[in-house]
């Protein structure tokens, strides 16, 4: 199931990038509801802070060892080390595979109908 461009913000699409990225990069198997509020702090530290109590900081940490903050968060840091090495070599690709935790999905759909039903559409 994907969720696509008529569902989420692109705010929430570009966390759940970075949590699966995050996931991918620390060998996780699948992204889960944890990983998923770590990838929404590590895009916007500060939001997430206003509405919720805790060190995000240390969870972060403990959740995922290898994790970046702002716009490098969002490229592998495979990429990362070939662009600063000056490499153009396309043959040395990265990818990884986006696998949701069914208590995500259940998170994201009832978000996305919540959102909905307040009149506060989630799309772009």
């Amino acid at each position: 199931m994907t969720f696509g461009t008529n569902l989420l913000s692109s705010e929430i699409e570009e966390s759940l990038r970075r949590a699966s990225l995050a996931c991918a990069e620390n060998q996780k198997g699948e992204t889960g509801i944890i990983d998923f509020f770590c990838g929404l702090y590590l895009q916007d530290g500060d939001e997430i802070a206003r509405h919720f109590r805790g060190n995000f900081t240390e969870v972060v940490s403990r959740n995922f060892p290898i994790h970046r903050f702002g716009q490098e968060g969002l490229v592998a840091k495979v990429m990362l080390d070939q662009m600063t090495s000056g490499t153009d070599s396309c043959e040395s690709g990265f990818s990884y595979r986006l696998q949701y935790s069914d208590e995500l999905h259940r998170l994201l759909w009832l978000s996305a109908r919540l959102a909905n039903a307040v009149g506060k559409k989630s799309v772009r």
